[in-house]
C-alpha cells in the first residue's frame, strides 16, 4: 500500500498527482489550491457565562479559541458584579477545583466556563460618644448580601436617638445595614436629654406672683426650685 505525510508549503498553486487507490501505484494529476495560512481559522466554541457579572463597557467578549494557541481567558477589569469581587472562571457551574486563567493549546471542542463571585466584607465604624453598647453586639464589618443589625447604646443622663451617617443628624435613623448595601460605612450616635415635668405643690401656702407651680427641666441638668421667700401662708 502507498503510504502519505504531510509537509508544510508555501501558499500557492501546485500540480499533484493522485493515488487512483491505496493499493496502486496508478495516479491522475490534479490541482491544488493552498490557501495563506490563517491561524483564526482553527477555532472552536467558547462561552463565558458571567454568572450575574457584567462586561466592561467597550470589551469584546471572546466566542472562540484557537486550538493552535493559548487563549487568554478575561481578567478582573473586563467584567464585575455590584458587592462581589471576581475570583476567576470555572469550568463546571459548581465552581470547585481551581480557577482557569487560559484555554490551552491542544483543546478540539466547544468550551463552557462559569464567572466565581465571592461578596465583598466592608468596615463598619460606629461612633459611640461617649455612649456604651447596652444591646446586640459591636459591629465591625458587614458582608454584602447579608447586611448587619445595627446595636442599642446607651449614655448616662441621655437617651438614645438612633445611628446617623453624620454629626448633622439629618435624614432618618438608620437600625440596620441593608442586604443590597456596598461600601464602608460610619455612623454616628444621636443623644439627647430627656425631659421631665415638675409639679410643685405648695401645701397650705401659695406662691408669690411670677412663680410659676409647674415647669420642665432637662435630665442631667440642674433646676432651680422656689425658695421659702417665695412662699407665703
Amino acid at each position: 500500500p502507498i503510504t502519505s505525510s504531510s509537509t508544510a508549503v508555501p501558499a500557492g498553486t501546485y500540480e499533484v498527482r493522485l493515488a487512483a487507490t491505496d493499493s496502486s501505484f496508478a495516479s491522475y494529476p490534479s490541482t491544488v489550491v493552498v490557501d495563506e495560512y490563517d491561524p483564526d481559522a482553527v477555532t472552536f466554541p467558547l462561552v463565558l457565562d458571567p454568572k450575574g457579572g457584567t462586561w466592561a463597557e467597550g470589551f469584546n467578549v471572546p466566542e472562540t479559541y484557537n486550538n493552535e494557541l493559548a487563549t487568554s481567558l478575561p481578567v478582573a477589569g473586563n467584567i464585575s458584579r455590584r458587592g462581589y469581587t471576581f475570583t476567576g472562571w470555572y469550568d463546571n457551574e459548581l465552581l470547585s477545583g481551581s480557577p482557569r486563567t487560559t484555554v490551552p493549546a491542544g483543546q478540539t471542542e466547544a468550551l463552557t466556563f462559569y464567572a466565581g463571585w465571592t461578596p465583598n466584607v466592608y468596615s463598619v465604624t460606629l461612633d459611640l460618644d461617649g455612649g456604651r453598647i447596652v444591646q446586640g453586639s459591636n459591629v465591625t464589618n458587614y458582608t454584602f448580601g447579608t447586611g448587619a443589625q445595627l446595636p442599642v447604646p446607651a449614655k448616662d443622663g441621655y437617651e438614645f436617638g438612633g445611628w446617623y451617617e453624620d454629626s448633622s443628624f439629618e435624614g432618618e435613623p438608620i437600625d440596620a445595614i441593608a442586604a443590597d448595601d456596598i461600601g464602608d460605612k460610619h455612623y454616628v450616635a444621636k443623644w439627647y436629654r430627656p425631659v421631665f415635668n415638675v409639679t410643685l405643690e405648695p401645701g397650705e401656702g401659695e406662691f408669690v406672683e411670677g412663680v410659676d407651680s409647674s415647669f420642665t427641666y432637662e435630665g442631667g441638668v440642674a433646676a432651680n426650685l422656689p425658695g421659702a421667700d417665695q412662699l407665703f401662708y
